[in-house]
């Protein structure tokens, strides 16, 4: 394993000798569309060769390297995938069988069935800020095969809906989606990060739907308005504590990977930036834009707006990183919801750092707090049936 508990597949024997078709599984690819997908993967991942079974996931495969992954595939196959995708197809023997029905177009729906198998109650949880649930998948691998894990994306992902311009328009729309699945309560909702807010609306609107609510688990999200950042100078010097300390947990070849990729991110943003103040100074001299930098203006999609929300008349389970109390904000581990939960707090503390209780190695620590939560909600629903 690496020093952040993923494998290590570097250091795994290599490969080579191994036959199509033989008995350890690995299947070569097989025809044109398999090829190029192959190509584009071994070149995201890191991993060569990679058979046309292999799982994306198990390949050490996460959100950030699915953005990549997608993109490489827009630009050399012209085809616009959810990130989702990955959910339905995450083998690229899947991905090239989809690729290849004529009547096949990718889903947008807001609901994502990430584990839809299962006799237990299903668990819907809200997206964070970027509106993609593929950081979902270790949280219900984790969980198990017998609970059903649908997450809830944004609406306009595909760059055609319009995206939604307040959470209580959010929370209606995925209120109308997991209906779909489950018509009726008792419901187990949850939502990380900013998808905490989302859930937290819908529990209310669902309450007034004259619904239940049994579950409703804020993951590392903040109350609206609760965070207060530390000044400036601070917060640049918690992020390069940060940085530094990862930097220190990976082997040298990774070292250079994650300075790499800090790096390209910082010299994008400044690209952008420069790129747009270009602009401006173009059009102040009333001179037409030159196609280069016809897009740098581009209007960001609109923001949701401020959110106020009244106090919720049932119970809040917050899961909270310890490791979250130094870096950009003064918080507790509370997250801010206790002014707003009527029916009390429960709150769950799970080793690891702000944004990163949901992957690897923290993750199984709140699959374990969440999993030991919805066991409780379940019970409770059976115990009120027998009353009754």
């Amino acid at each position: 394993l690496t020093p952040n508990g993923k494998v290590d597949r570097r250091s795994l024997p290599g490969l080579d000798g191994i036959k199509v078709g033989s008995e350890n599984g690995f299947i070569a690819a097989r025809n044109s569309i398999e090829l190029q997908l192959a190509s584009v993967w071994e070149r995201v991942l890191g991993v060569s060769p990679i058979g046309m079974r292999d799982n994306f996931f198990d390949l050490g495969g996460y959100s950030l390297l699915a953005v990549r992954l997608f993109a490489e595939i827009e630009k050399f196959l012209g085809k616009k995938l959810p990130l989702a995708t990955l959910f339905q197809a995450p083998t690229i023997e899947q991905l090239a069988n989809l690729f290849r029905q004529e009547d096949w177009s990718p889903s947008w729906s807001s609901l994502v069935a990430i584990q839809p198998e299962g006799a237990k109650p299903p668990f819907f949880c809200v997206h964070a800020h970027g509106g993609n649930v593929l950081n979902f998948n270790s949280l219900a691998r984790c969980l198990g095969r017998d609970q059903p894990f649908y997450g809830l994306q944004a609406q306009g992902l595909d760059g055609e809906q319009p995206r939604h311009t307040s959470v209580e328009e959010m929370a209606t729309h995925y209120i109308k989606e997991i209906r779909g699945v489950q018509p009726h309560g008792p419901y187990l909702l949850g939502g990380y990060c900013f998808g905490g807010k989302v859930a937290y609306e819908m529990a209310k609107q669902l309450q007034a739907q004259g619904e239940r609510v049994s579950l409703l688990a804020m993951i590392d999200a903040f109350a609206p308005g609760y965070r207060t950042l530390l000044p400036w100078g601070l917060r640049r010097l918690a992020q390069i504590k940060h940085h530094w300390k990862n930097i220190q947990a990976r082997n040298r070849e990774e070292k250079l990977a994650y300075v790499l990729e800090k790096t390209a991110l910082v010299h994008a943003i400044i690209q952008k930036h420069a790129r747009t103040m270009a602009a401006k100074c173009i059009l102040r001299l009333g001179i037409s834009l030159p196609q280069a930098l016809e897009g740098a203006l581009q209007k960001r999609a609109p923001r949701p707006r401020a959110y106020s929300p009244k106090v919720y008349p049932g119970k809040i389970t917050i899961f909270a990183p310890t490791d979250s109390h130094s870096r950009y904000h003064r918080f507790e581990s509370h997250l801010g919801w206790k002014s707003l939960a009527g029916g009390g707090l429960e709150i769950h503390e799970i080793p690891g750092r702000v944004a990163s209780i949901i992957v690897e190695p923290y993750v199984l620590g709140l699959a374990k707090e969440l999993e030991s939560c919805i066991e409780e909600a379940s019970a409770m629903k059976s115990n009120e049936n027998t009353v009754d």
